[in-house]
Parts: C-alpha cells; sequence; structure tokens
C-alpha cells in the first residue's frame, strides 16, 4: 500500500479545537465538504475529531482533485453517493458496502482517474481487517488506495 507523509503546523490543530476553521474551509472549498460535514465538525471539533480527514481533503483538492470525504458511500449522503456512483459505478458501490471504506475517495473527473485514501492521523494505525479490504479494494477497482500519515510539523 502505497504511503504519503503530510504534515500540518501544531498551531493548525490547536485552532481547529478551539476555533471553528472548519467553517472557512467549508466555504473556501466549495462543493468539497456538504451541510452534514459541516455539522459533523461543528458538534466534534472540540476533540480534534474530522481534522485528519478534512486536512486531507483540502490538501488534494489544492493539488487539482476533487474529493469526496468520509460517508460517500451512503445512499443519505445524496450527491456524494452520486458522484462515487458515477465513478465507481452500481456494481463497484455495491462491492464497497462489503468492504471496510477508505476515508477519502479523490478523483479527477477530467482525466478519469481515481484513487482512495485511508487517513491516519499520529499514533493511529492500520488494523489488519483495514489492510485485507484495501487490498480487495485496489484490486477490485485496479487504483491505489493511499495511506496518509499526518504529523505535526517539528
Amino acid at each position: 500500500m502505497p504511503q504519503i507523509t503530510l504534515t500540518y503546523p501544531k498551531r493548525l490543530f490547536a485552532r481547529w479545537k478551539r476555533h471553528p476553521i472548519y467553517q472557512t474551509w467549508y466555504w473556501e472549498h466549495p462543493g468539497l465538504f456538504d451541510a452534514r460535514d459541516l455539522c459533523n465538525a461543528k458538534n466534534q471539533h472540540h476533540g480534534g475529531y474530522h481534522f485528519a480527514e478534512w486536512f486531507t481533503a483540502v490538501h488534494f483538492w489544492k493539488k487539482g482533485y476533487k474529493a469526496l470525504p468520509p460517508k460517500y458511500a451512503l445512499r443519505s449522503r445524496g450527491r456524494k453517493f452520486a458522484e462515487a456512483r458515477k465513478l465507481l459505478g452500481p456494481a463497484g458501490m455495491e462491492f464497497l458496502w462489503k468492504e471496510y471504506r477508505p476515508d477519502l475517495l479523490v478523483f479527477d473527473r477530467e482525466h478519469r482517474y481515481f484513487f482512495f485514501v485511508e487517513v491516519k492521523p499520529e499514533g493511529d494505525r492500520l488494523k489488519d481487517r483495514e489492510i485485507k479490504s484495501f487490498r480487495s479494494i485496489e484490486q477490485r477497482f485496479a487504483c491505489p488506495v493511499f495511506l496518509a500519515n499526518l504529523k505535526p510539523a517539528r
């Protein structure tokens, strides 16, 4: 499984927990996050939750990709589900329901290219069932599942 390391300023994570910077990211990156993402961040940011996934989604956005943050495989997510279904097809979505799904689906619609990203903040590790599922996903879709390791800048 290919790995990337992303570093972030320690102050940024501290601000995430104290201030609503998720609102700024929501407005600066139209279409990247939806109202449910915003609500989840609002209710859980104090514990540092969702920072890693949001930070990684913004990272790929800045590189010119589009990203579907967590829960893209749920019908209740509307636009996210529809976009994922366009990329993966109905059979692909059905397949994902049987697997542990990576955090992000990242894509470049112009070039019809996509890949998945599992985000792990410092101190978190892949579990055996994640590794098994991600290998199945790589084989099924013939695309990588990247492991994004987030680390604070030292």
